[in-house]
């Protein structure tokens, strides 16, 4: 027992959790009941726009949504109490007879896409559309078959990511937009896309694109063209360019709703053929030769989840460019970067994944090897800043000023006013030589690591260089002790000096 509900057998399992043919003893009624991950159950986040989606998916009036009774909460485990659609879901009714033909094939995408219509104007996406997940009724032998459109328990509004925070993506590889796995925008196109995707497999009985691996999935949907029908199945032409114009890279050149797709499949039954859009990946991918490696990097403190790449496949970047985003343990997003220049091959890792410093994440082409397309000409080494105007005159008024002190104040006096001025300048010395990627927190810390030891170090140079001219605190006018503390302070004034010229180019300057 589940609660109320008696738990009669397995109807299917996958990611997103199990569906059991159950019976609700409280409304006396066979259900189909789909319970959640633990995991997913145990995300607040999560949770909250489950109950709220759930809510309104619930509302949703289309005779082609499979109805949801209810949903909550049993025992921490979320839950969908769904209609028992009496017949099998599309998968196995294309893995039992094989594809579908051209007009009952159109015909399930018609009753798709007006339940994904329904869920868009209510500000649903889907986000998952396959065919596992699309119920026929039995029907009359011979007959047509009533689709129900299911499972959304997974469906997101329009504004949601793609992911949870306990790092599971939401969809499947097999029917995934491109979008999807670069962490863009998602809207109902998604949808759209998928559907495109469902309608080859009615027609062929074959996933869009083959492979079960996720870099070889990712890599056929944001680069390879989309499949054609009538390459292995003796269907309509004109279905052909529907299931590319679904399939585009670019959402903006797919049919604008899942209607205008299953209109479209409509008309290429009676022979019209609608243009399709140029095939073209997202990002132009240049031509990649020898030369790939892995790409490895280091992740900030050690592990985070991947929300999303920044690089798409093909594109080329300079050193030190961020290539995708992480969320940490504790929700916070931090970049990561590479340090190298490169032309990103594949992205090994897709969206929600979990990642450690030194995990392969894709395969990259390195600059090294040849310069990639868009990277004409090799990297420019680290720049040095010269020193601004205000700094030659500072420099030129502080040698003056070590001049009238010399010239004016007793030996005692000189010795403090150059030790002073070593620890000073002896500081801004070691500060111009850290490195540009160190924040505020690192910077005082050296800082106040500096302080010390510089001041020990002048002093150590004061005393040991006043030592042979017999200097004391009783013979304020040894002459030759006073010169020897001004050539000690002028010497760590000049490497402070010297260290504005060698001082590495911070980014942003200054």
């Amino acid at each position: 027992m589940f609660g109320p509900y008696r738990l009669d057998g397995l109807l299917g399992q996958g990611g997103m959790g199990r569906v059991y043919r159950a019976f609700d003893t409280d409304q006396d009624r066979p259900v189909a009941l789909k319970v959640l991950p633990a995991a997913l159950s145990a995300d607040p986040e999560y949770r909250q726009r489950f109950r709220r989606e759930a809510k309104v998916a619930s509302q949703l009036t289309d005779p082609h949504v499979v109805p949801i009774h209810r949903h909550g909460e049993i025992d921490g485990q979320l839950f969908l109490d769904m209609r028992l659609v009496d017949g099998d879901d599309l998968s196995k009714v294309l893995r039992r007879d094989g594809p579908l033909d051209a007009e009952s094939a159109v015909r399930v995408v018609e009753q798709v896409a007006s339940a994904l219509d329904a869920a868009h104007e209510a500000g649903l996406v889907h986000r998952d559309v396959k065919p596992a997940n699309v119920f026929l009724t039995r029907g009359r032998p011979g007959g047509p078959r009533f689709a129900y459109l299911g499972d959304f328990g997974i469906a997101r509004s329009a504004s949601s990511s793609t992911l949870t925070a306990t790092g599971t993506t939401l969809g499947t590889l097999d029917y995934m937009a491109p979008e999807r796995f670069l962490g863009r925008e998602v809207d109902a196109r998604a949808d759209v896309y998928a559907l495109a995707c469902l309608l080859h497999e009615a027609l062929t009985a074959r996933k869009p694109f083959a492979g079960d691996e996720l870099p070889a999935l990712m890599n056929a949907h944001l680069n390879l063209a989309p499949p054609r029908p009538s390459a292995t199945h003796p269907v309509p032409a004109g279905l052909d360019a529907v299931v590319a114009r679904g399939m585009a890279k670019d959402p903006a050149q797919r049919h604008a709703t899942a209607g205008a797709l299953a209109g479209a499949a409509r008309a290429a039954l009676s022979g019209h053929v609608p243009a399709a859009p140029p095939v073209v990946p997202l990002e132009k991918a240049a031509p990649v030769a020898h030369g790939t490696e892995p790409l490895r990097l280091d992740v900030p403190e050690g592990v985070g989840q991947v929300e999303r790449w920044l690089v798409a496949p093909g594109q080329p970047y300079v050193a030190g460019t961020v290539v995708m985003v992480v969320r940490m343990r504790d929700g916070q997003s931090r970049p990561v970067a590479d340090p190298q220049a490169g032309l990103l091959v594949v992205p090994g890792v897709g969206p929600g994944s979990v990642v450690r410093s030194g995990d392969a994440l894709g395969s990259v082409h390195r600059v090294g090897f040849s310069a990639p397309a868009g990277l004409s000409r090799p990297l420019e080494p680290a720049r040095r800043r010269a020193p601004s105007t205000a700094g030659i005159l500072g420099i030129g008024a502080g040698a003056l000023l070590h001049l009238l002190v010399l010239a004016t104040f007793e030996l005692n006096g000189i010795l403090v006013m150059m030790w002073l001025s070593g620890i000073v300048f002896g500081t801004l010395a070691v500060d111009n030589r850290r490195r540009p990627s160190w924040g505020g927190g690192r910077r005082v810390a050296l800082v106040v690591v500096a302080v010390p030891l510089v001041a020990a170090a002048v002093f150590l140079a004061l005393v040991l260089g006043a030592l042979p001219t017999g200097y004391s605190s009783d013979t304020p006018d040894n002459a030759a002790a006073g010169i020897v503390f001004t050539v000690v302070a002028l010497v760590v004034y000049g490497l402070w000096a010297v260290s504005l010229w060698s001082r590495p180019a911070r980014a942003g300057g200054g």
